[in-house]
């Protein structure tokens, strides 16, 4: 699994490129290294796409990403997300 990250060209975005197997694990380290680059750039918008990445996770894993990993610090509890996913494909553990 790959991941980058980079502002968008106006400023307002954290742009997320995954490309691979996806774990909430993973997902969860993903999400970290990007809040922090929001925080320090004080950018609350983030753009992710998984059309290169598989959710390989069970349904319980989604569930305890969604509902407890991302509900904990230090995540931006006030950031706005758009995740752009293959058709068939839940995003879940992004």
């Amino acid at each position: 699994m790959s991941t980058t990250l980079a502002v968008s060209d106006d400023g307002k975005y954290i742009i997320m490129t995954v490309a691979g197997d996806l774990t909430r694990e993973l997902a969860a380290e993903n999400n970290l290294r990007a809040h922090a680059l929001g925080a320090k750039l004080e950018i609350h918008c983030y753009l992710v796409d998984l059309t290169d990445s598989r959710n390989i996770d069970s349904v319980t894993d989604n569930y305890d990403f969604a509902y407890r990993d991302m509900k904990a610090e230090p995540y931006d509890r006030n950031a706005r997300v758009a995740l752009l996913v293959k058709p068939g494909e839940s995003g879940a553990a992004s």
